[in-house]
């Protein structure tokens, strides 16, 4: 079981209590030194780390957890709700959570927030990097210049890429998450 470094002081207990649930390379990736400054600023970190499993931290912790910031490397918070009286809102520094969070535990009124909407561009971004790498069969040209060394050797395909080419989207999932007042 994972139990708190030191105990709040009086500066800290005007704020929620709240735990970082995610690996170690997503809260070095989400979250600098300056932006844990500022939550500490707004938060009562349980935890001086993060955890990726609410299993692994005592009840009294637990229950005096109001906020849940979350991100890649997160476990379910789903199964530990009844050690989680407090909990209000639920950050995620990353897209989806339907892996986390029941649509149920929305409806009965926890406030939870993602970071959809600012990974949208990158991933479109990324999505169009890969159609054109695909359409100019980088892979392909890649392991045939790894067997060969020639650039334009047995393999080789002139002519392709982008232009002209017909490109279809195989599969589409959007969750929609209701939010009610």
């Amino acid at each position: 079981m994972t139990t708190p470094s030191a105990q709040p002081d009086e500066t800290t207990t005007a704020r929620p209590g709240a735990l970082l649930v995610m690996s170690d390379a997503s809260h070095r990736a989400a979250l600098s030194p300056a932006a844990l400054q500022r939550l500490a600023r707004s938060v009562d970190l349980l935890l001086p780390a993060p955890v990726t499993d609410l299993a692994e931290v005592d009840d009294d912790l637990l229950a005096r957890t109001q906020v849940i910031i979350t991100g890649w490397g997160a476990g379910p918070i789903t199964p530990h709700t009844d050690r989680l009286p407090s909990l209000r809102a639920v950050v995620h520094t990353a897209g989806t959570v339907k892996h986390l969070l029941t649509p149920a535990m929305i409806e009965d009124g926890l406030v939870v927030s993602t970071a959809t909407a600012v990974n949208a561009g990158p991933v479109a971004e990324f999505s169009i990097a890969a159609i054109i790498f695909a359409l100019k069969r980088v892979q392909a040209a890649l392991i045939n210049y790894h067997h060969t060394r020639d650039k334009r050797g047995e393999g080789y395909v002139a002519g392709i890429g982008l232009n002209g080419a017909v490109v279809g989207l195989i599969g589409l999932v959007i969750m929609e998450w209701q939010f009610h007042s």
